[in-house]
């Protein structure tokens, strides 16, 4: 489980890509929930979204973790 909270960019397999700050993931859980995500558009507009975005660890390509 994720003890703080970070800025992350989530790049999914089917091509996506959320930004966000990573509320939860462990290793019990199947799931990654972003809180204030965005997603990016090609061309680097970000698009924001409302309430928190749950992703399936499955459909998780890389995770990078912003500073």
């Amino acid at each position: 489980m994720i003890r703080r909270r970070r800025g992350v960019v989530v790049n999914m397999k089917a091509g996506h890509t959320f930004r966000g700050i990573m509320w939860s993931w462990g290793f019990l859980q199947d799931q990654v929930v972003l809180k204030q995500a965005a997603i990016l558009k090609p061309g680097g507009e970000a698009v924001p979204m409302d309430g928190e975005v749950v992703l399936f660890k499955r459909d998780v390509d890389f995770i990078q973790v912003l500073r």
